[in-house]
């Protein structure tokens, strides 16, 4: 599991600087050409487990995050829920030591 705080700090850069979506249907909709998926373990619907499905499928990372949705955005540094995201692009954010708590 990888440490709270090296979550939030990356989360928080990439925020900042780089390109991200949120949102179960914005997340299927532009899944192509993501470099990491994070999710919340705990909010579980069909629409997510599509997701994973796809994102096995295109060989693009997940990481689960073991917080509500309310905690993931709040580690992302926004006052609403975010129940799945991708990074697209990090920007000045590392996820480089993010990609070594993925499961693939």
């Amino acid at each position: 599991m990888v440490e709270e705080t090296l979550l939030t700090t990356t989360l928080r850069e990439v925020v900042k600087t780089g390109k991200y979506t949120v949102g179960a249907k914005n997340v299927l909709k532009s899944i192509k050409g993501s470099q990491l998926l994070i999710y919340s373990t705990r909010f579980k619907t069909p629409l997510i487990d599509k997701i994973l499905e796809t994102s096995a499928s295109l060989s693009i990372p997940t990481l689960g995050y073991a917080g509500t949705s309310f905690d993931l955005g709040h580690v992302c540094g926004k006052p609403f829920r975010i129940s799945i995201m991708i990074i697209k692009s990090p920007g000045e954010g590392n996820i480089t030591p993010l990609l070594n708590h993925v499961k693939e």
